[in-house]
């Protein structure tokens, strides 16, 4: 692949405005508290809609409040 082309296939990859995961859907399994809730932290804040699920139901919907999933 030419360089000129490699350089639009990255560029179309890297949507620095929208966040790296616009338009996808993450399901996270345990996200009430600890590492799943961090990743829902993330994975939200770089654009993607987030599946927030824990059997804590109290902390699923803490963490709906405090973020945008």
């Amino acid at each position: 692949m030419a360089p000129p082309q490699r350089a639009a296939q990255i560029a179309n990859h890297l949507n620095y405005p929208q966040g790296l995961l616009a338009g996808q859907v993450a399901i996270i399994t345990g996200s009430g508290q600890g590492i799943g809730a961090e990743a829902a932290r993330l994975f939200a804040n770089e654009g993607a809609k987030v599946v927030v699920s824990d059997i804590d139901v109290g902390m699923a919907y803490h963490l709906q409040y405090q973020t945008d999933c």
